[in-house]
């Protein structure tokens, strides 16, 4: 999906309008009154849900609207800003003529021709030539309201002394294409593409993009150093031939966080880099000669990890590892702090043995081992079987030979009064053999005191075992979980699938959310110390610090994540 980031604008992905304005100049709020519309409050509705609707800021709906500040009633009349009227552009395909161009955007050959005087002849109109569509038409096609605070049509061309400032969200207009909007921005098709992975697929009118924002080259609150509160580099492998597609939709997820960022009030200068092998030098360079640096985001190989540490330590900055779980004892000697994701296995094991004991605390712990058993989970059975030991919580091994009838599932529950089995190997092979003679027991016998506990893994055979599962009411332990049935997924997925006009993707983790989920959470924690459990769409933060550097912190927010008999809905 993202190929790769090309010279300067490969270097710096600034998002002024969805980022930096907080609040909007005056010079950009004030609108004639004919500019304005009404819209009448529902029940439920608040101002930032409406702000939203119509793509403009709360700050700028209470501008209009002062006495809001005390709340809003249902059939209340609220004022819309609404920007005003700027021209489009249009390149004209094989076929078209101006008459078929004028009734496409509700203005007349006339006003046509007169705003692009090159052309002599309603008849002289080459295929690939662009055309200025004077304002005051109606595009039939394009949806509104968007989230965008500016026009919705494509802004004139840049020239190359303008340079690039920041990126702002447009609605695409009818009839515009891939080169319609190459030759309007100034970009070459690869850096539209770098921006904007969702239209490798297709454009679609009506759907929204990022372009560059103009405005801001002569705005010189922008330029105020004191208006940048928080410098983010994000480094991702654009270039790598392997997982494009996951970290496209990372990138994706982090710019709906920053978007609602902006729309809550949150001044952040983002810089998007490229940390593949064949450009990470590069970037290093980049992030050295940046005069300010609050956090680094990104990494994944090795190098690029060391590296990018090695950056955030230098420029005094915050290093946030998203994806890889292995350890780094040559970052764990920094002093810089340092936020890792993806909980390394040892420390995951343990904190998931500690939240065992705490919920299976009056059971018998059964841990059954298979002739298939590839001893892939050996590390958390020992910690286990170590912290069942120090709690006092009695355990025993058996053979899958000892417990695949109903019958010895039946013997199990008649011994014990609460049993939990612990199969020793997540395959999928185990997870079957383990509590396909659960299920039976519970559906023939009516044992309802055997149950069973395993891995992240088990959350990508629902399909196939789902059933099983919720017959026993297993549980699973994850660092990452996502429940399609939940308000705060669906609510995600509708705003991904306005953005980028396709779904949130089918890998686990979903990189999407994961990228929102990270975004969010650190946006949110930026001005305190980030203590104490936050629950996002998929993932569980709770940052603990390394035992060896107490500026070095790991995740250890997890779920346990329990099926429930005949119900699709899932504990968490």
């Amino acid at each position: 999906m993202i190929d790769k980031m090309t010279n300067k604008w490969s270097s710096v992905l600034r998002l002024s309008l969805l980022l930096l304005l907080t609040p909007p100049l005056s010079s950009e709020v004030t609108f004639a009154q004919s500019q304005q519309k009404v819209h009448v409050v529902k029940a439920g509705e608040t101002m930032y849900r409406i702000g939203k609707d119509y793509g403009v800021s709360v700050e700028e709906l209470l501008k209009l609207n002062p006495t809001a500040r005390d709340g809003i009633r249902p059939g209340q009349e609220i004022k819309i800003p609404m920007a005003p009227a700027e021209p489009s552009y249009h390149a004209v395909q094989r076929g078209e003529t101006l008459y078929s161009i004028a009734r496409q955007y509700g203005v007349s050959v006339d006003q046509i021709m007169r705003a692009n005087p090159q052309i002599k002849s309603e008849t002289e109109l080459a295929t690939g030539i662009v055309l200025k569509i004077p304002a005051g038409g109606t595009i039939a096609s394009a949806e509104a309201p968007v989230a965008s605070t500016q026009p919705t049509n494509t802004p004139p061309p840049l020239s190359p002394q303008d340079g690039f400032v920041g990126l702002k969200a447009v609605t695409v207009p009818a009839g515009a294409t891939i080169y319609s909007l190459v030759r309007s921005t100034g970009w070459t098709e690869e850096e539209f593409f770098t921006y904007n992975p969702q239209a490798r697929g297709g454009l679609k009118a009506g759907s929204t993009i990022l372009i560059p924002d103009v405005t801001l080259s002569n705005n010189k609150a922008y330029s105020d150093a004191s208006r940048i509160r928080t410098t983010l580099v994000l480094a991702l492998p654009f270039d790598s031939e392997s997982g494009s597609r996951r970290f496209a939709d990372y990138y994706s997820g982090v710019l709906v966080a920053l978007l609602e960022a902006k729309q809550s009030g949150h001044n952040i200068d983002l810089h998007t880099l490229d940390c593949s092998d064949s450009q990470l030098q590069k970037s290093i360079a980049y992030i050295n000669q940046l005069e300010r640096v609050d956090y680094i985001l990104g990494g994944v190989s090795e190098e690029s990890v060391l590296q990018l540490g090695a950056a955030a330590a230098n420029k005094g900055a915050a290093y946030i590892i998203p994806f890889t779980s292995r350890e780094y004892p040559e970052l764990q000697r920094r002093d810089n702090k340092i936020y890792q994701i993806n909980t390394p296995h040892v420390i995951l094991y343990r904190v998931a043995s500690d939240k065992f004991a705490q919920e299976y605390r009056d059971h018998h712990v059964l841990l059954v081992r298979h002739p298939s058993d590839s001893g892939d989970k050996e590390g958390f059975i020992n910690i286990l079987k170590g912290r069942l030991s120090s709690s006092g919580i009695s355990y025993s091994e058996v053979g899958s030979h000892e417990l695949s009838t109903p019958a010895q599932v039946q013997a199990i529950s008649m011994r014990y009064p609460r049993t939990v089995v612990v199969p020793t190997s997540a395959s999928k092979v185990v997870a079957n053999n383990t509590l396909t003679p659960i299920a039976h027991a519970v559906d023939s016998l009516a044992v309802t005191n055997v149950t069973a506990f395993g891995y992240p893994e088990w959350q990508t055979y629902m399909g196939s075992l789902g059933k099983v599962f919720r017959t026993t009411e297993a549980t699973f332990y994850t660092t990452f979980f996502a429940d399609p049935g939940t308000a705060a997924y669906k609510s995600f997925q509708t705003d991904f699938r306005n953005w980028y006009g396709r779904g949130v993707g089918n890998t686990y983790p979903k990189y999407s959310i994961l990228g929102y989920d990270t975004m969010r959470y650190f946006i949110n924690h930026l001005d305190e110390h980030l203590s104490g459990e936050s629950k996002g769409i998929q993932s569980s933060f709770r940052f603990e610090p390394s035992r060896n550097n107490p500026s070095y912190f790991t995740n250890e927010g997890i779920f346990f994540v329990r099926f429930q008999r005949g119900r699709d809905q899932l504990q968490s």
